[in-house]
């Protein structure tokens, strides 16, 4: 909370008092049924919240560089620069008046000077304030999922057996920084998208600006970077096969079932190849991102 500076505190004190809202729903459907000797089971689920922060005392809290909480946003909403797209060449990025960071060139991110000025009189800002800085900030994203939701599967006939889990979330932000999304970050490498979506002279929309080992322009924190974390994701599939007991009669075993297992089979999302949406954003060379991974077994009860 702040306080006055006459109360002689190095640092203001910590309180509770903020007030965070979340308003939703849950549904879970679950339905079992069988067809002669095929049995199937369902179990889907679907979670929808909003999440606001109501009200913060008038605090304003900036965190992580592309954070921020403030009232009437969700909790670690991303902030950042609104992007135009790409100076389309050399002449248009040294023909634009608005400064922003460093010596402009074609392949540059364009920001947008948000209207701080009210040049009218009527109490309304109409126009930016002819520079690029962090009063041209705004809440560009949500990293709070919207929807959360999985479907289980799992069938039987006679013998074998199938099970599928699906699991996702919708209407979640993330974003790319450091190693994710700059070329030769951290003496890092170039990757496959970035050579592959690199600006090209004329180009406003290319997925990755002109090629650079240092442009704090380009580094800025904005749209530009913004990534869709929605995803759908086959997170297990198990098929198995039962052997008959008339079968093991004389070899003292009472069932054997032999099975494959997948874990993270395929997964349907908008990011950029190479990152999973579940996958950590900042700092990401200190986190595995999650691997597929393929398994066998025998099921003995003796």
């Amino acid at each position: 909370m702040n306080i006055p500076y006459v109360m002689g505190y190095g640092n203001s004190p910590v309180q509770n008092a903020g007030t965070v809202q979340n308003k939703g729903w849950d549904l879970s459907v679950i339905y079992n049924n069988h067809a002669g000797d095929f049995i199937y089971r369902l179990v889907a689920t679907l979670s929808d919240v909003k999440n606001k922060v109501v009200d913060m005392k008038g605090i304003l809290r900036n965190h992580d560089t592309y954070l921020t909480d403030r009232a009437g946003y969700p909790i670690n909403s991303l902030f950042g620069l609104q992007a135009e797209g790409l100076f389309p060449s050399f002449e248009a990025a040294r023909a634009y008046t608005i400064p922003q960071w460093g010596r402009l060139q074609g392949g540059d991110i364009k920001y947008l000077d948000q209207p701080t000025v009210d040049s009218n009189g009527d109490g309304i800002p109409d126009k930016g304030d002819g520079i690029i800085n962090s009063s041209d900030y705004i809440v560009m994203g949500n990293t709070i999922p919207r929807y959360t939701y999985s479907l289980d599967l799992s069938t039987q006939y006679k013998g074998f057996d199938l099970g599928l889990f699906f699991q996702g979330v919708g209407k979640r932000d993330s974003y790319l920084n450091g190693d994710l999304a700059w070329a030769f970050n951290n003496s890092g490498n170039i990757q496959q998208w970035q050579k592959d979506g690199m600006w090209t002279e004329g180009q406003t929309n290319a997925k990755y600006p002109r090629l650079f080992i240092a442009a704090a322009n380009n580094t800025q924190p904005s749209t530009f970077w913004k990534q869709d974390a929605s995803y759908l994701r086959l997170k297990n599939l198990q098929f198995g096969y039962t052997i008959p007991q008339k079968v093991l009669k004389g070899f003292f075993i009472q069932s054997a079932r032999f099975y494959v297992s997948c874990q993270n089979v395929f997964t349907y999302k908008h990011m950029i190849n190479g990152y999973d949406p579940e996958q950590r954003v900042f700092d990401a060379r200190d986190f595995m991102p999650l691997v597929k991974t393929y398994s066998f077994g025998i099921n003995l009860n003796f």
